[in-house]
């Protein structure tokens, strides 16, 4: 998955009806064992939890964001609890199209 610096990127985390009373979980790191809890970081929102899924939004991207997150929805890392995301977060390219043109006269 990719995104945009200041712009949102949006999405979906499993979250099984059976899971429905649990807290959902979301951290950065590379190894889910050693990660960092993300839930509640001003820019990283959970929310619209369906039957079978939670929506994870990270809005004002920041080259920092890009990295390995995983989402799970109960304490233990079970198989089927959690699942991984890779971010890659770029500069927005800049447009060609709003750069001042040339002018001038041809000289022989």
């Amino acid at each position: 998955m990719s995104g945009i610096t200041g712009h949102t990127v949006t999405f979906l985390c499993p979250y099984p009806p059976h899971h429905s009373n649990n807290t959902m979980f979301l951290c950065k790191g590379n190894k889910r064992s050693n990660c960092t809890d993300m839930a509640y970081q001003s820019r990283f929102m959970l929310h619209n939890r369906t039957a079978t899924f939670a929506s994870v939004m990270i809005t004002n991207l920041e080259a920092e964001d890009s990295g390995t997150y995983w989402c799970r929805s109960d304490l233990e890392w079970g198989v089927g609890n959690y699942t991984q995301f890779h971010l890659s977060v770029e500069k927005e390219q800049s447009d060609t199209s709003a750069q001042p043109k040339m002018k001038g006269e041809m000289v022989k």
